[in-house]
C-alpha cells in the first residue's frame, strides 16, 4: 500500500491504437502445431458494439457468465456489461459443469442474459429447468439442433443462435430463433461485417447451392502469429473489393455499423481487401440468411472447442509403440459427442494409460480422446 501511495495520481498515457493487438488465442492445428490467431483491439471493439445493439444488452440486465477465459467467447460476458453498465455474475469451474448448482445460481442471480455451448444447455435441461426466468439466450460454439432450440424457446424470452471461427473475432453472424418450425440459420453478419459463400474457384454461389463460407470486415484477425504461409492460404485476397468508394458487391451480404455501410473507419476497409476462408460449407437460403451445413475439412467442434483431428494424430504418431491412427468424433448418443483414436499398434501394443499420458504432455484435456481402440490394421 505504502508503494502504491508513493506513485502519480495523473491519468496514465497509453499509447496502445486500435491497431495493436487485443490478445493472440491459440486454436488446434492440423500439424500437430496449434496456430496463435492475433486479434486488433478494432475488432473486440466492433465486436461488443454490435452485440450491444444486436442481440442487445443494457444497464438493467445481468448476465451470467459461465465461460472459461481461456476461450475467446467469454469476452463478451467479461466486457459487454462494462460497456453498457449491466451487472455481471461469474460462475466458479465446479459450479459450470454441474447441472445442479448452475441451475441454483441461475434461479439465484436473477439473470436475464446468458451465454453458453448447446452442452451446457443441455446440462441444466438435465437438471430439471423448467421456468424462463425472463432470459434472453445466446447458443453458439456448436450447431443448434431443432429439438434443443425448441426446448431453448419454451424457457426464454428470446433464444439467438451466434457463429463464428476465432479468425473473425468470436460472433460474426447471429440469428433470433422466432419459430419452433423454422429452419435454423446462421443469420445475418454483425456490423461491419461481409461474408460471401463461394465455390472452389472463388466464385459466388447461387441461393440454395452449397459454397465455402468466406468472411472479410472489421472483425478480421491480423494473421496467425509467425505463420506466415497459413496466414497466407487463410487470409485471401477478396476478388470483390475495389477500394474505398466501392467496397462491397451485391453477391456478398454485409452487416452495417451504426453509421450505415458508409460509416466504416479506414482501418476496416483494409480488412474488406481481405478474406478469411471458414472451411465451413452453408448455402443461403431465400431470405439471404445461411444455413450451416458442416465442415470441409477435418476440424470438428465438441462443447464448443475447435479441433483439429490431425492435430491429436500427429501427436500419436510420435509415439514408438504406434504404427498408423485415426481420431474421429463419435456421437452414439444424440448432443453427446465424443473423440475416439482408433490405433494400429507396434509389435507391443501401448496401454490406454500411456497414450493419455503422452497427449495430456502436449494437448489441453478437451482434446484427449474418451476412447482408444486397438485395430490389427
Amino acid at each position: 500500500m505504502i508503494s502504491i501511495a508513493q506513485q502519480s495520481q495523473k491519468n496514465a498515457i497509453a499509447e496502445v491504437t486500435s491497431h495493436n493487438l487485443a490478445y493472440t488465442i491459440y486454436t488446434s492445428g492440423s500439424t500437430g502445431k496449434p496456430k496463435g490467431v492475433q486479434i486488433l483491439h478494432s475488432a473486440v471493439v466492433n465486436f461488443l458494439c454490435s452485440m450491444r445493439q444486436q442481440p442487445g444488452m443494457t444497464a438493467d440486465d445481468v448476465l451470467l457468465g459461465v465461460t472459461t477465459f481461456t476461450f475467446d467467447i467469454a469476452a463478451l460476458e467479461i466486457f459487454l456489461p462494462i460497456i453498457v453498465g449491466a451487472r455481471l455474475v461469474m460462475a466458479k469451474r465446479e459450479v459450470t459443469i454441474d447441472g445442479k448448482q448452475l441451475l441454483d445460481l441461475l434461479i439465484d442471480s436473477g439473470a436475464t442474459v446468458m451465454q453458453a455451448t448447446p452442452a451446457t444447455w443441455r446440462l441444466l435441461l438435465e437438471a430439471g429447468w423448467q421456468d424462463s426466468h425472463k432470459l434472453k439466450i445466446l447458443c453458439g460454439g456448436e450447431a443448434l439442433p431443432q429439438k434443443l432450440a425448441n426446448q431453448l424457446q419454451a424457457r426464454s424470452t428470446s433464444l439467438w443462435n451466434v457463429y463464428g471461427p476465432t479468425e473473425t473475432t468470436i460472433w460474426s453472424l447471429v440469428s433470433q430463433v422466432e419459430s419452433q418450425e423454422e429452419l435454423i440459420s446462421i443469420g445475418h453478419p454483425i456490423a461491419n461485417t461481409e461474408v460471401y459463400i463461394l465455390d472452389r474457384h472463388l466464385q459466388p454461389v447461387p441461393i440454395g447451392v452449397p459454397g465455402e463460407l468466406h468472411i472479410g470486415g472489421a472483425g478480421l484477425a491480423r494473421g496467425y502469429l509467425n505463420r506466415p504461409e497459413l496466414t497466407q492460404d487463410k487470409f485471401i485476397r477478396n476478388p470483390f473489393y475495389r477500394g474505398r468508394e466501392d467496397s462491397g458487391s451485391p453477391l456478398g451480404i454485409g452487416g452495417k455499423g451504426q453509421q450505415g455501410s458508409r460509416g466504416v473507419r479506414e482501418d476496416q476497409f483494409s480488412n474488406s481487401a481481405r478474406l478469411y476462408k471458414t472451411g465451413d460449407l452453408v448455402r443461403y437460403l431465400n431470405d439471404y440468411s445461411i444455413e450451416y451445413l458442416g465442415r470441409i475439412d477435418f476440424l470438428v467442434k465438441i462443447r464448443g472447442f475447435r479441433i483439429e483431428l490431425g492435430e491429436i494424430e500427429a501427436v500419436l504418431s510420435q509415439e514408438p509403440s504406434v504404427l498408423q491412427t485415426l481420431v474421429i468424433a463419435r456421437e452414439d448418443v444424440p448432443g453427446d459427442r465424443r473423440l475416439v483414436a482408433y490405433i494400429v499398434p507396434q509389435e507391443l501394443a501401448p496401454t490406454t494409460t500411456e497414450l493419455r499420458r503422452v497427449l495430456k504432455e502436449k494437448l489441453p484435456d478437451y482434446m484427449v480422446p474418451s476412447a482408444f481402440v486397438m485395430l490389427e490394421a
